[in-house]
């Protein structure tokens, strides 16, 4: 019975019951919460479930003014371990109102997202270990909608990436990318995960890069594309952040003939300033960090003999001359991968024994004739190509 029949009825006292109790406390706030999915539309069209939502969201914004548990012994955060229990909508629709109080910092909001990724993405499983089905009706579902559940799950969490760069660790990144490959998410997710990896790209380790391939159309062993697409995206983080300051007056929305910009116009301006104000400096400790780390990435994806030498070549000329003062990693490099085609290639391993070793050149010398073999080699595969 509401008040329209008289005062003091059913609904009220519900109401107030919620308010000042049931909401106000945090194990029973996610009780409610819980038991909204039994009559989903029902409870979305009274405003029960935004109604628990906003409240769970003021709760970690400000636990003092609340009965909170007792706080929990991990690195996560005192609530992130209960909130992974929720379904993705519901986890999405809470950590949307928590970032919008302002009042929880990122770094929080981070350890969050890999708890719940940890909770229920099989590829960010820690230490390796298989997680579970994503949430109660997946029992009996297909192979095809538990991946298509798992997808959606991932794209959320990527939608709520904080904007902070030290919010996330470049591993956490990259285990989502290779998530991402694996689940054949959105190419905007995956570009958004390729663009933040290489924002903190010194940050990674080899083992970090060594996306497996999923491609049906291709024996190699690793997604060298990707690690390709991130090497992009770093130089462009390296061009923008050594690019001469533009003056005030180019960034005005007027041009010069007294006509406004369109809005097409500005929208893009505002994408390159974006862009642009995240791209950190690099110092060149992150960059020859970055030739390092590629050049060892290198190492490993040259022992695979069915990678195409142009790969090989375009990974280890993404990196800016800046990012390696020497050449030892890169000689390792060719001189392990002439050792692996030579034994599928008779040409190529008759030029390669006529190549000097280091003992008996100089090093460069050395590079040089080592490098001009994988490139005559690969305008060779490329004339054959043709020819067919």
């Amino acid at each position: 019975m509401s008040e329209a029949a008289d005062r003091g009825n059913l609904v009220a006292k519900l109401d107030s019951f919620l308010a000042s109790c049931l909401l106000r406390r945090w194990k029973d706030a996610l009780a409610v919460l819980h038991s909204t999915r039994h009559n989903v539309p029902l409870c979305e069209e009274l405003g029960l479930t935004s109604r628990c939502v906003d409240a769970v969201a003021d709760l970690i914004a400000n636990p003092a003014a609340a009965v909170l548990p007792a706080k929990s012994t991990s690195a996560s955060p005192w609530w992130a371990h209960d909130v992974a229990e929720l379904g993705v909508d519901m986890f999405w629709r809470i950590m949307v109102a928590v970032k919008s109080t302002g009042a929880v910092n990122e770094k929080t909001i981070g350890d969050a997202l890999k708890t719940y990724a940890r909770r229920w993405l099989p590829n960010v499983a820690k230490d390796g270990l298989a997680a579970e089905q994503p949430f109660d009706d997946a029992v009996g579902a297909s192979v095809k909608q538990i991946t298509t559940r798992h997808r959606l799950l991932l794209e959320k969490i990527v939608s709520l990436l904080p904007v902070d760069k030290d919010a996330v660790s470049c591993a956490f990144l990259l285990k989502l990318l290779k998530a991402a490959n694996i689940l054949s998410a959105s190419p905007a997710s995956k570009a958004e995960l390729v663009r933040r990896v290489a924002w903190q790209l010194e940050e990674a380790s080899v083992s970090d890069l060594l996306i497996p391939s999923v491609s049906c159309m291709s024996d190699m062993l690793y997604d060298v594309d990707a690690v390709a697409a991130i090497l992009h995206e770093f130089a462009l983080r390296h061009a923008a952040a050594t690019a001469p300051a533009r003056s005030p007056d180019d960034n005005s929305p007027a041009r010069s003939d007294g006509h406004r910009r369109s809005r097409s116009d500005e929208s893009v301006g505002f994408d390159g300033a974006r862009r642009s104000s995240s791209a950190a400096p690099v110092s060149q400790y992150a960059l020859a960090r970055v030739g390092r780390l590629v050049d060892a990435f290198l190492m490993e994806v040259a022992k695979d003999p069915h990678l195409p030498v142009e790969k090989l070549l375009a990974i280890a000329e993404a990196v800016p001359d800046s990012a390696r003062p020497e050449h030892d990693g890169l000689y390792k490099v060719v001189d392990s991968y002439l050792k692996v085609i030579s034994f599928s290639n008779p040409q190529i391993r008759c030029v390669a024994a006529q190549t000097p070793t280091w003992k008996l050149d100089s090093f460069s010398t050395c590079l040089h004739k080592k490098w001009r073999v994988l490139i005559c080699h690969f305008f060779s595969e490329r004339c054959r190509c043709i020819r067919r």
